[in-house]
């Protein structure tokens, strides 16, 4: 759960979760050029408990909206996890409703099968009509990719029925999400699940995004074994992962929608794999997001105040 900079943090850091196994994240706030900057970091979109998560994470992120002036998100080195458990953190950073993204599924006999299955068990366990409608809808996108025959479905959403999600709020209608300044940091290991968070963000304008290309892993990954003697095991892509629009990004990479294989470049590149990290405890690191997250916030505010 701890960031490798941890020991580069600023003597004033005040730390709040991430010395107890219950605790699913590492957090605290601290001081800087003004203002007060709130810090949760996500190490992974797996947790063992969901819905204790979910709620450790909400009561974070209310705890900031009443005590910081903006909030950075770490989730570098996040190797991913639940589609539905990432959208539940990023509708709770988002005070106006975002896009998320879409899979474009491969439309095999297996997935079919495997989803005509859960389906029906569905049905007989009585499952709510929400759940028995998401099957439906993928269901259809993949006949309809068969039918039309181009292999792949349009974008679908994994995880609800709609690609358009709103922020969190209480039964009264009062907003649960966080509204202030939100800054960002990913690297070259935040895969899957952390490549899917950086995106939306991105795509959203939400605010920017820090640190170094993500990894470009993307989606769902099956492995077959690679023939009865080789003792060969291949690993194939069978669904990927759809942006809200096409994105020319820098270098090799084609103006493509796709996350795989391209990643999700920073918005302010930082590599952190350098010497003078590794010797300082990581706080030229620290320096710099802090610094890029005081200048985010006076340009928010700048931004408002016109």
């Amino acid at each position: 759960v701890n960031p490798v900079y941890l020991r580069g943090l600023p003597g004033t850091f005040v730390q709040r979760l991430g010395r107890l196994p219950s605790e699913f994240f590492f957090s605290g706030t601290y001081p800087a050029g003004g203002y007060r900057i709130g810090l949760i970091r996500i190490p992974s979109y797996a947790p063992a408990d969901q819905i204790s998560a979910v709620n450790q994470f909400l009561r974070e992120v209310t705890y900031m909206q009443e005590n910081t002036d903006g909030l950075i998100i770490d989730q570098a080195r996040n190797p991913g996890g639940s589609v539905a458990y990432t959208q539940t953190l990023l509708s709770l950073l988002h005070h106006y409703p975002f896009r998320t993204l879409g899979f474009s599924v491969r439309a095999t006999s297996a997935w079919i099968f495997a989803y005509s299955s859960a389906r029906e068990s569905a049905i007989a366990q009585g499952a709510p009509s929400e759940i028995i409608a998401q099957f439906d809808l993928i269901l259809n996108a993949m006949r309809e990719a068969n039918r039309a025959n181009r292999g792949m479905t349009t974008p679908v959403p994994l995880a609800g029925l709609s690609l358009e999600i709103q922020p969190v709020r209480d039964v009264r209608g009062n907003l649960l999400s966080f509204s202030k300044p939100l800054m960002v940091l990913i690297d070259e290991f935040s895969a899957s699940g952390g490549d899917a968070f950086a995106a939306v963000i991105q795509d959203s304008g939400r605010g920017p995004l820090f640190g170094y290309r993500t990894m470009g892993a993307g989606g769902n990954v099956a492995g077959y074994d690679a023939g009865s003697f080789s003792q060969g095991f291949v690993s194939v892509t069978e669904s990927l992962m759809v942006r809200a629009s096409e994105r020319a990004e820098s270098g090799p990479y084609p103006v493509s929608p796709y996350v795989e294989n391209v990643g999700v470049r920073p918005d302010i590149e930082y590599d952190i794999m350098t010497r003078q990290n590794l010797l300082q405890n990581f706080r030229p690191y620290v320096s710099a997001f802090s610094e890029a997250m005081v200048n985010w916030i006076q340009s928010v505010n700048r931004g408002a105040a016109q």
